[in-house]
């Protein structure tokens, strides 16, 4: 199994209706491709991670880079995983503001960072360091 990380940034803004949709189109879709993982949204900005086996994960992929709702979009990293980091969920959708506790007011800034820096050097660490703390403290 591998687990893919992107950003992208929105072509228009995603009201929650918008990412309501989202979420359930991907959840049924991912349901059936065995594909789990996490879209963060956040001022137009999409990083999200999607894990599973590595033909499903990539075929998802192609479709998402022709998804006309985004743009801008760059695969950050892909890495093997022995484990998923989000079993339970076929996709949810998570805003910075929904870190949970013990997260400080000093770590919504860091996502809210990683989100809006895409040429940051760090955004690829910062990035996996989102799927971890939305992993842990989120089921």
């Amino acid at each position: 199994m591998i687990c893919l990380i992107y950003v992208s940034s929105a072509t228009g803004r995603l009201d929650e209706a918008a990412l309501a949709e989202i979420l359930d189109v991907s959840r049924r879709k991912n349901a059936e491709a065995g594909i789990t993982g996490l879209l963060m949204y956040s001022g137009g900005n999409i990083p999200q991670a999607i894990e599973g086996e590595e033909a499903a994960v990539g075929a998802l992929f192609d479709r998402i880079k022709t998804d006309p709702r985004h743009r801008g979009i760059q695969k950050m990293m892909a890495f093997p995983i022995e484990k998923r980091q989000f079993p339970n969920w076929a996709m949810a959708v998570k805003r910075p503001q929904d870190l949970p506790a013990p997260y400080t007011a000093s770590s919504i800034k860091d996502v809210q960072q990683a989100l809006t820096e895409p040429g940051s050097a760090e955004l690829s660490q910062r990035l996996r360091m989102l799927v971890r703390v939305f992993a842990e403290g989120m089921r």
